[in-house]
């Protein structure tokens, strides 16, 4: 799959990717539908999108995830809609999928189809990471099972779209499929419950819990049985092959781009002391022909690096006891302070209120 181009404002929108990843262009062009079919304008969506719009129609094209970001912030705005993740979500259906949705709703059992979107969703959505859990209900020790979903996304905003929408699509596939919400017995969303519960109780006709341990429909494994699927063992394999094999080429052709090599150099030196030049000289490359070629990617050399510094920054916060001097030091800021501005502009906290954020949602 190739990136679509664009030079997108993104500096306060960076998903905590490490290796920046992809998402089809096609979620692009969904979304650019359902903000025509809210009477808004898509000229404004496509402009502030710094996307092709010509380029977004190729059925193989891509866009970076930090684009994918961006435009979840652009829906937010023109909509001026904190919740119009649910509404989004909910015109997602198995075809917007493409073939990951075909191999997922054709297996023989909830197990592979469960095995197949936590190993193929990143031909279609890199932003994504999805869990399957099989529990057992405490009031009847009936099976019930769990899809679980997260995204890296550090702005609340953003992360609650993302979640939101996916939710609301596999909800939504769900009412389709079984002709109702039979055997959904519950929404569980890891953040805090919104003042207003009318765009959730609009949406779900099932609890809707908050707080949780994780953002997952909760469903029962014979209920899926039973629901109207085409189940046929043979087509399930081939749609898995064909599946395999587009995640084989989309990581062959995301090492090729010199973004990837960056990216993986500068991993490599955890304190990512390596400058432009440095980096440039490893790769074999003058300075001007590494920004040259990061440009027709999209992306330039200090995107990367605060993409990066941005991934480690949080995670030292949350998962260390290594003070903001030592965690600035490590990142090669010149000061503590410039380190905390950073902070601030990612998530709109300081770090040591990231800290304690963290620590009180565990």
């Amino acid at each position: 799959m190739s990136p679509v181009s664009s030079t997108p404002d993104i500096q306060t929108f960076n998903p905590l990717t490490k290796d920046g990843g992809e998402v089809s262009a096609n979620y692009a062009v969904q979304m650019a539908q359902f903000i025509e079919d809210k009477g808004l304008c898509t000229a404004t969506f496509w402009r502030l999108s710094g996307i092709d719009e010509n380029l977004a129609q190729d059925p193989d094209a891509s866009i970076t995830t930090v684009q994918y970001a961006h435009l979840i912030q652009i829906c937010l705005d023109l909509t001026n809609n904190p919740y119009i993740g649910l509404e989004y979500g909910q015109r997602l259906n198995i075809s917007t999928h493409g073939l990951l949705g075909f191999a997922v709703m054709s297996s023989p059992s909830l197990e592979k189809a469960a095995e197949l979107a936590i190993n193929y969703v990143k031909i279609r959505n890199q932003l994504i990471n999805i869990d399957f859990k099989m529990l057992t209900q405490a009031n009847n020790n009936e099976p019930l099972a769990s899809l679980c979903f997260d995204v890296p996304l550090a702005h609340e905003p953003q992360y609650r779209f993302e979640i939101e929408t996916s939710v609301s699509s596999l909800f939504a596939i769900w009412r389709e499929l079984q002709g109702s919400s039979t055997g959904v017995s519950a929404i569980h969303f890891s953040y805090a419950a919104p003042d207003d519960m009318s765009a959730y109780t609009t949406v779900f006709d099932v609890p809707v819990l908050f707080n949780c341990d994780e953002n997952a429909m909760c469903f029962s494994p014979l209920a899926f049985e039973r629901m109207s699927r085409v189940t046929d063992p043979m087509l399930s394999r081939v749609a898995e092959q064909q599946c395999k094999k587009l995640l084989q080429q989309q990581s062959r052709e995301q090492e090729k781009t010199l973004s990837y090599a960056v990216r993986a150099l500068l991993l490599n030196d955890h304190a990512l002391l390596l400058n432009q030049q440095q980096v440039a000289k490893a790769l074999g490359v003058s300075p001007r022909t590494l920004s040259r070629r990061l440009a027709k990617e999209g992306i330039t050399f200090k995107v990367i690096l605060d993409e990066l510094r941005q991934q480690l920054a949080l995670q030292y916060l949350h998962t260390t006891q290594y003070s903001v001097d030592e965690i600035a030091h490590l990142l090669n800021y010149s000061d503590a302070a410039n380190f905390s501005r950073a902070v601030k502009r990612w998530t709109g906290l300081t770090p040591k209120q990231y800290r304690l954020d963290k620590e009180q949602s565990v």
